[in-house]
C-alpha cells in the first residue's frame, strides 16, 4: 500500500519537474531571443523611418534649389529683354518702323528656351504692343499681376502659375519694366513660359 502511494506521489511530481524544466528553457532560451527580436525590430524601424525622412528632406531641399535656378534663369533672360535696344527704342519712340526690329528681338529672346510661348511688350494702358507671337497683340493686360507690379514697384516679377488669357492654359509668367534714363516706367516687358519644365523639375 505504502509502496503505491510513493509510486503514485513520484508519477505525480514527473510532469511538474519537466514543466518547470520546460519553463525554466524558455526563460533562459526563448525570452533574450524574442527581447532582442524586438530590440531589433524597433532600432531598425526607427532606422529606416529615419533613413526615409533623411531622404525626403534631401530631395525637397534638391528641387527647391533646382526650381530656385529655374525661376531665376528666366527673371534674367525677361530682365535682359527690358533692356534691348531695338525694344527700348521702339518704346521711346513708339516708331511703327522699329516695330519690325523690337518683334525680330523679342523672337530671338523667346527662342532661347523652348518652354518660352511667348515674349511681348506691355505699354502703360496694359495692352500688348508687340510680341514674339503677332496675335499676342493688341489683348488687354492691365488687370494681371505681372503688369501691375512691375509698373507700380519698378521691380521684375514673377507670377503665381495661372491661365493664361490667350491660350486659356496653365503658365507662369515673368515680367520687367523699360525704364527711362531717369528711371521712369515707360512699359513692361512680360514672358509667358509653359509649365511642363516646371512640372519636369
Amino acid at each position: 500500500m505504502g509502496r503505491r502511494q510513493r509510486g503514485g506521489s513520484q508519477r505525480a511530481t514527473g510532469p511538474r519537474f519537466w514543466h518547470k524544466v520546460l519553463a525554466a528553457l524558455l526563460v533562459v532560451g526563448v525570452a533574450p531571443i524574442l527581447l532582442v527580436s524586438v530590440v531589433s525590430i524597433r532600432s531598425t524601424r526607427s532606422d529606416l523611418t529615419e533613413l526615409g525622412v533623411t531622404n525626403i528632406q534631401q530631395r525637397s531641399t534638391s528641387t527647391a534649389a533646382a526650381l530656385d535656378a529655374y525661376l531665376g534663369n528666366r527673371l534674367e533672360d525677361i530682365v535682359l529683354v527690358s533692356r534691348i535696344p531695338d525694344v527700348v527704342r521702339f518704346i521711346v519712340y513708339n516708331d511703327p518702323a522699329v516695330k519690325d526690329a523690337a518683334r525680330d528681338a523679342l523672337k530671338a529672346a523667346a527662342a532661347r528656351s523652348q518652354e518660352y510661348e511667348s515674349v511681348a511688350i506691355v505699354d502703360l494702358t496694359g495692352r500688348i504692343v508687340a510680341a514674339s507671337v503677332p496675335t499676342d497683340e493688341g489683348t488687354d493686360v492691365k488687370f494681371r499681376e505681372y503688369f501691375l507690379q512691375p509698373k507700380a514697384t519698378g521691380n521684375a516679377y514673377i507670377s503665381d502659375p495661372s491661365y493664361s488669357v490667350i491660350t486659356n492654359k496653365p503658365a507662369l509668367f515673368f515680367s520687367a519694366p523699360v525704364k527711362d534714363g531717369q528711371g521712369h516706367v515707360l512699359a513692361v516687358v512680360r514672358s509667358r513660359p509653359n509649365l511642363p519644365a516646371t512640372w519636369n523639375i
